[in-house]
């Protein structure tokens, strides 16, 4: 899946998705740099954001007992505002899609790319 995804990155081609929200993201407030969860941290719930490009040397750790450092990230745009993260932008790790923590992946395509007419639209 993550190959996938910087496939169609890298032919411009954003994408949606959801991600389990774990207590840890508060760490990402000014940084906009998500931590990967420890071992028994607290869901809090989840999110959804749009995913436009991705650094395979951005580094993040989690700040918590036992945190390992994840290499490699997506490039997020959150809705939360412009005061959220850098500019509302912010970095989510790979681990989140390897793991099965971020799902539910819609990738955003013009309409006059797809509008064959065969749905009169």
């Amino acid at each position: 899946l993550l190959k996938q995804i910087k496939t169609n990155l890298t032919a411009g081609l954003p994408s949606m998705f959801g991600f389990t929200v774990f207590s840890s993201i508060v760490q990402a407030d000014k940084s906009g740099m998500i931590p990967f969860p420890t071992n028994g941290e607290k869901i809090k719930g989840g999110h959804a954001v749009a995913v436009f490009g991705y650094d395979d040397k951005v580094t993040i750790m989690n700040s918590g007992p036992g945190a390992i450092e994840t290499t490699g990230a997506l490039l997020i745009r959150n809705s939360w505002g412009t005061g959220w993260g850098a500019g509302g932008y912010g970095w989510l790790p790979y681990e989140y899609v390897m793991k099965g923590l971020a799902t539910d992946w819609w990738s955003l395509l013009k309409n006059e790319w797809i509008d064959t007419g065969e749905f009169r639209i």
